[in-house]
């Protein structure tokens, strides 16, 4: 994803827009692909004017949240699940994922069933989400994704530092020139950088956020909500949203969005 879908759509965006550089918003997983990107492709800090980070994911070293702990497991069988054809997980359109999001359309249903599953991957902030903004992120969610990506994240829950794949000794070797998986380079984000971080974020913790700022050669400000039950799925789905993240996120768009 880093290394080859964002550089596509940023050079997409960038032609049929004929603007010399974009502001980038990543959400989790967006905002650590942006910083691979950069690792990967340090030209592309060119292409960018401002990059804002919702909960950015590195390494998630302190992690809370029970079910993305439970993503530790796909490092002992993510080859036995691919052995039997399995490639992806929470595919939509499944009919597990199908069935979920028919129930979770009942309001009863999400209220206890999906509303429990949404604090066990997060944590409660249960006047943020409504139950109708609840249905609504069921009706989508999950949209599945490649069992080496989940294996990928089983990686960073254990890992001290932001890594490449580990892929073991000998693929490692091969790929990378040492048996290690080497760091993806955080000063290579060179772009003017805000962040935003929620103090109850189970997913990416405080700590890990405040592992990598320091590594970041260009932060404008790091916005830590001020709501103490702020978590990681408020970042996108909150009702106080506009008050909360777009307001002062726009303050800085209008700023660098000439550029």
């Amino acid at each position: 994803m880093g290394l080859y879908d964002i550089p596509a759509m940023v050079d997409y965006v960038l032609k049929q827009t004929s603007v010399k550089k974009l502001i980038y918003i990543g959400f989790s997983q967006g905002g650590g692909t942006f910083f691979i990107m950069n690792s990967e492709k340090p030209e592309y800090a060119e292409k960018i004017g401002l990059f804002i980070g919702l909960s950015p994911s590195t390494r998630n070293l302190y992690s809370k949240s029970l079910v993305f702990r439970g993503l530790l497991a796909f490092q002992t069988f993510r080859a036995e699940l691919e052995t039997v054809g399995i490639w992806e997980i929470g595919r939509r359109g499944s009919p597990a994922i199908g069935a979920l999001n028919v129930l979770c359309q009942n309001k009863l249903v999400a209220a206890i069933l999906c509303e429990a599953i949404t604090i066990a991957l997060d944590a409660p902030h249960l006047e943020s989400i409504t139950p109708e903004i609840e249905r609504r992120i069921w009706k989508y969610f999950p949209a599945g994704t490649s069992v080496t990506n989940f294996e990928k994240f089983g990686q960073a829950l254990e890992s001290e530092k932001f890594l490449k794949m580990d892929h073991g000794p000998e693929k490692n070797q091969e790929l990378y020139g040492s048996t290690k998986p080497p760091e993806y380079n955080f000063e290579a984000s060179t772009v003017p950088t805000v962040i935003f971080h929620g103090l109850s974020d189970h997913i990416v913790d405080t700590k890990d956020v405040e592992w990598f700022l320091p590594k970041l050669p260009n932060v404008l400000d790091y916005i830590q909500v001020e709501d103490p039950l702020w978590n990681h799925l408020d970042m996108t789905y909150s009702r106080f949203w506009n008050e909360t993240i777009f307001r002062p996120m726009k303050k800085y768009m209008a700023q660098y969005d000439s550029i």
